[in-house]
């Protein structure tokens, strides 16, 4: 009867994948499945946007089918990376994952992070861009504040940076200046190997 309803279950995951194209598909542990996009899963928690329900957090512990088409940075428990797609599997808590040249069979509990790789270049791209402006009458002192982060991440390449500048003036000529640029790239490598460079 527990075979009978796995297959079930995979089966209904496959026919939804058929009918919701660009789609990443979850089911949890009490059969519910939910379509959506897979955001990331950290700290045991697996966020999963929906058009209905908006984004949920679930716990990753309660996963028991997890499918996608697209391709994800997972980290293991273990300290392996790998790039790949998800499926299901027939195995009890089992997640497989789909890589160029073969495919890796593994267990949910052996995931510790998934991070989503975009297809496009700006797509790879997020950040933020923060301007703030204070000003003083009495003493015609003010101060500008720009604040800049983007992060690049890609099959093969990570980068950060950040920006933060403050700007000091006092009747509208600038008395100071304080600027600091960070940035930060990480490359992965075979075997497993990472390289690191900052500046």
């Amino acid at each position: 009867m527990k075979k009978v309803k796995l297959l079930l279950s995979v089966f209904v995951i496959l026919f939804s994948t058929v009918y919701a194209e660009k789609t990443d598909i979850v089911m949890m542990d009490n059969g519910i499945t939910v379509i959506g996009e897979i955001k990331k899963l950290e700290f045991g928690k697996l966020i999963f946007k929906t058009d209905d329900m908006g984004t949920m957090s679930i716990k990753w512990s309660k996963v028991k089918h997890l499918i996608s088409k697209h391709i994800f940075e997972i980290h293991m428990g273990d300290g392996r990376l790998y790039f790949g797609s998800l499926d299901s599997s027939s195995v009890e808590d089992g997640i497989i994952i789909k890589r160029e040249s073969d495919s890796v069979h593994t267990f949910r509990m052996n995931i510790v992070s998934i991070v989503p790789i975009k297809s496009s270049f700006w797509d790879k791209n997020s950040g933020s861009v923060a301007v703030g402006l204070n000003y003083t009458k009495a003493t015609r002192n003010g101060q500008l504040k720009l604040m800049f982060n983007n992060t690049f991440r890609s099959e093969k390449w990570i980068s950060n940076s950040n920006l933060n500048s403050i700007f000091s003036f006092q009747d509208k000529i600038q008395t100071s200046k304080n600027q600091n640029l960070s940035i930060s790239l990480e490359s992965t490598l075979p075997n497993n190997w990472l390289a690191r460079a900052k500046l």
